[in-house]
């Protein structure tokens, strides 16, 4: 297998929208708080700082944000035994970056033998996997606002990992090679 790497693609349009209101609404807040009309302006000042800030929020993690999702050799040193005792996905990782300006921060790196399911999570089985994830550690590295799907990955039985939806890569967590 050689190195898979893909960068989702992020739907910007509706945060995009969804920022510029969030951001006038803020600013109208603002407005309103500088009108004699207003007894307390505060309350009105406090609410714009609040849309305002949720703004950038949405800006900053949902719209800005470009991961990488990468399944490549791995750099670790591989023994007979484990090959033996894991199987062939030991000699690959399973990497989740985020690219931030001219460099790649690595976010999740584990051995792809350590991946123990992916599967599509939809509108339809959400409230079915909440349950089972109560209790373990969960990571969201999905770039959609709002998403309809995800790819949900187990790790190691404790943690799970949140991605943005891609069919080959879906395909490739789940392989198992000989």
């Amino acid at each position: 297998m050689k190195v898979f790497k893909i960068i989702p693609k992020t739907k910007k349009l509706v945060a995009s929208v969804f920022v510029m209101v969030l951001m006038a609404v803020g600013i109208f807040a603002f407005m309103m708080g500088n009108m004699k009309a207003i007894p307390m302006p505060v309350i009105s000042q406090f609410l714009g700082v609040i849309f305002i800030i949720t703004a950038i929020y949405i800006l900053a993690t949902k719209i800005l944000k470009e991961m990488i999702y990468q399944v490549s050799p791995t750099d670790r040193v591989v023994t007979q035994e484990e090959i033996e005792l894991c199987g062939p996905r030991a000699r690959y990782d399973f990497i989740v970056a985020q690219h931030k300006g001219f460099r790649d921060i690595v976010m999740c790196r584990v051995g792809l033998d350590e991946v123990k399911e992916a599967v599509e999570i939809n509108r339809l089985n959400r409230a079915k996997y909440r349950e089972i994830d109560k209790k373990k550690k969960k990571y969201s590295y999905d770039t959609q606002f709002a998403p309809a799907r995800q790819l949900r990955v187990v790790i190691n039985d404790d943690t799970v990992v949140f991605l943005t939806y891609d069919e080959e890569l879906l395909k490739i967590l789940n392989k198992t090679m000989k």
